[in-house]
């Protein structure tokens, strides 16, 4: 008869994460402030006399001082006034246990209604700004609305959900049935199904739409819209951007394209839409045709911190809404730690085509600084771009990005400056990112992308890859230890819908190193790369030791060359590998004979032919903790070795809400289960599980994930029992 444990947790021990870069760690405290939103500045800001503002906090703040938030939301910019040291960084923390937001959102009340569920008011402030590089620098925002803390579509054709805002799709789209160009910056597209809409509708409003090969989004004016067509001119003036070519070209408006209208009150005629007119005047039709109330806010500032020249601060387990993080060239050894960071940074106007500036979520710049542990999700660009030296994001679970089909959900460069590589490269690792209008990850030069699970990105474009990069000299940087899977980028060719690959290296990129990831459902090959010209060969390029259950494939366009490209060790279930000039051996194509297909279970049977088929390819492919057991084998799983953990794992104070069951399956041991996982994190190799208060101890190695629900359960079998059933504590380690 089997004993089941309904094991509570009991914390023990603290669960370490990850090892190496560390950020800034905070000392003790010489003084602990506090802030309340019952307080007041000129009190003592002590825990019974707490400041009422954050600023004022960090005005008094000195090395090695802490600000202790208490619950509520602050509506503020804290500008930091002076630097931590080494070893006494200055820290802003939420009280343990309260939820404390920094909010760039401010309530709008005094509303009219006017009947059929919509209401007016005034706001009279705007975050129009549509700016290349001048004055403050690039920045591209637009006005943001929200009820109930959820963003609010601006009024369009066709229409689009409260609930679709931050994961459109191209269903959530128009779609052209034909197209003209007149020049680079005007074009016509017709459309059967504008014949619903009035002619004149959208005169002066914009167009947001995805030329050519479907590969990213811009916004144009429209200047006629006629019952079935419309016609747009595009204005790039201040901006270093390309303009439109002719139809069935790259960036060609042409049949089959996708594209909506947006821009003027004639399109407000759905639940949860809104708009604001030059005058101030905004119009909402609330999601529940009920009185807006209390429950309304736009945003009015960009910044929750100002870190500008500052060094070693570090902000921890804040929330931000609506607001984001300053830093400029001189910020270093700041951490970013245990935040919640939503709707960062916001455009509806897209950029002119491969436009970025300006447009991210987190832009970090300066050296040594760290966003780590934390969970950032609505972004219509990238959410993280890492610019400067020696920056990292690490241990973050990332979601919903680049919902106006711009750039990548993490980018490696910040306004055309990039990183030179060799020791202060920047690094992405161990991050859970999936739901990206757009890619991944861009691999911009001295980046490593290193331990990621990367999953569903191309909601709304095709071609390119969930990790991507193109004319780039990669500094040597690692794309490494990846799980990168379900990308359903389009592929349809008669519309120039290439697919979504997985890894991509495009024309004339060199230097990079592609090792130890698995890659699965893709629509175009999991990993691909074209050749480089001339100006660009020997590439310097090794692809090796990945397992690919689709197509693995590399190739040579008229006047390039595949010299200097390596693949070696791989597993594809199928390969194309036979163009001039390319180095290829020892790869493998069909199945690997894997221990559960069908689960994503990619490491080896016993009985597999990958199994010690493979050549010693050197550092750092054969390092751990993939070295070789014997002869090496194919594919990124070393047989013998315990599989590597990609993706954002369990934080410490995560254990108290997970669960732990085990039941006997032996007369001492037990299979234990631990449930109620976070989004997106999972348990770290060999986490030990204990029954009861003493004895020896078992492991949970392995999270099986739902990548549907983004959530995971974490299994691990012969637990020791340590004698006793029943409900018994345990302890994780």
């Amino acid at each position: 008869m089997s004993r089941c444990f309904n094991v509570g947790i009991i914390l023990i021990v603290g669960l370490s994460l990850l090892a190496g870069w560390s950020g800034a760690a905070p000392a003790l405290a010489a003084t602990e402030y506090f802030v309340a939103p019952s307080g007041s500045d000129s009190a003592s800001g002590s825990l019974a006399a707490p400041f009422r503002t954050i600023q004022h906090c960090a005005d008094v703040a000195q090395p090695g001082d802490t600000c202790t938030i208490r619950a509520g939301t602050y509506r503020e910019t804290v500008t930091v006034v002076r630097s931590g040291t080494a070893g006494a960084p200055i820290t802003f923390r939420a009280y343990p246990g309260e939820a404390v937001t920094l909010s760039g959102a401010d309530p709008l009340t005094g509303w009219s209604s006017q009947g059929g569920g919509r209401y007016t008011t005034s706001m009279p402030w705007s975050l129009n700004v549509r700016r290349g590089f001048t004055g403050d620098g690039p920045q591209i925002t637009n006005d943001q609305l929200f009820v109930d803390g959820r963003m609010m579509p601006e009024a369009r054709w066709p229409n689009l959900t409260p609930a679709q805002q931050t994961q459109q799709g191209k269903c959530t789209m128009a779609q052209a049935d034909g197209a003209s160009v007149a020049s680079e910056s005007a074009a016509t597209y017709t459309d059967a199904g504008l014949n619903a809409v009035a002619a004149g509708t959208f005169n002066g409003a914009k167009i947001s739409f995805s030329p050519g090969d479907n590969l990213l989004y811009t916004t144009c004016d429209v200047v006629n819209q006629t019952t079935g067509a419309v016609s747009f001119q595009c204005d790039t003036t201040g901006f270093d951007a390309p303009g439109l070519d002719q139809p069935g070209t790259m960036l060609g408006p042409s049949a089959g394209n996708y594209y909506y209208l947006w821009g003027t009150l004639a399109a407000l005629d759905a639940p949860g839409e809104w708009f604001r007119n030059d005058a101030g005047v905004v119009t909402l039709w609330t999601p529940d045709g009920g009185a807006p109330g209390s429950r309304v806010e736009a945003k009015r500032r960009l910044w929750a911190f100002d870190l500008r020249g500052r060094q070693y601060i570090v902000l921890d387990g804040l929330k931000l809404f609506a607001a984001t993080v300053r830093y400029s060239d001189t910020t270093e050894h700041t951490t970013l730690r245990n935040l919640e960071v939503y709707y960062p940074w916001h455009f509806q106007e897209a950029p002119p085509l491969f436009w970025n500036h300006g447009t991210h979520g987190v832009q970090v710049l300066g050296r040594y600084n760290g966003i780590e542990d934390s969970l950032l999700a609505y972004s219509p660009g990238s959410i993280i771009a890492l610019g400067g030296t020696n920056n990292v994001a690490r241990n973050n679970v990332i979601y919903e990005t680049a919902y106006m089909g711009a750039a990548a959900a993490l980018v490696g460069s910040v306004n055309n400056v990039f990183n030179p590589g060799g020791l202060v490269k920047n690094t992405v690792v161990s991050n859970t990112a999936f739901i990206s209008g757009r890619l991944g990850v861009a691999a911009d030069p001295g980046l490593d992308i290193l331990y990621n699970d990367l999953y569903r990105s191309h909601l709304q474009t095709s071609d390119l890859g969930t990790i991507y990069s193109w004319g780039t000299d990669g500094k040597g940087s690692a794309i490494a230890y990846n799980l990168v899977h379900d990308n359903d980028g389009e592929l349809n060719l008669p519309l120039r819908c290439f697919g979504g690959y997985g890894i991509y290296l495009d024309d004339n990129t060199t230097n990079y190193q592609i090792y130890r990831n698995i890659v699965w459902s893709t629509t175009s090959p999991g990993i691909f790369v074209f050749g480089t010209d001339g100006a660009h060969t020997p590439s310097n390029r090794i692809v090796a030791n990945n397992t690919v259950d689709g197509s693995l494939t590399a190739w040579a366009k008229e006047g390039q060359s595949l010299s200097g490209t390596t693949y070696r060790n791989n597993i594809g279930t199928e390969i194309d590998l036979h163009q001039a000039g390319l180095t290829a051996d020892h790869n493998r194509e069909g199945d690997g004979l894997y221990v559960d297909r069908a689960a994503r279970d990619y490491r080896l049977r016993p009985d597999s032919p990958a199994v010690d088929a493979g050549i010693d390819g050197g550092s750092p492919v054969m390092d751990p903790p993939m070295a070789p057991v014997g002869t090496p084998d194919l594919g990124a799983l070393e047989y013998g070795r315990l599989p590597f953990v990609a993706g954002a794992l369990l934080r410490e104070y995560d254990l108290s809400a997970v669960t732990v069951t085990c039941e006997q399956t032996g007369d001492d041991a037990a299979t234990c289960t631990l449930g109620d996982l976070p989004v997106g994190r999972k348990v770290p190799l060999a986490l030990q599980v204990r029954i009861g208060s003493s004895g020896a101890v078992g492991s949970l190695c392995r999270t099986q994930m739902d990548y549907t629900a983004t959530r995971g359960v974490a299994t691990g079998g012969d637990v020791p029992t340590n004698g006793p059933s029943g409900t018994q504590p345990s302890s994780l380690r």
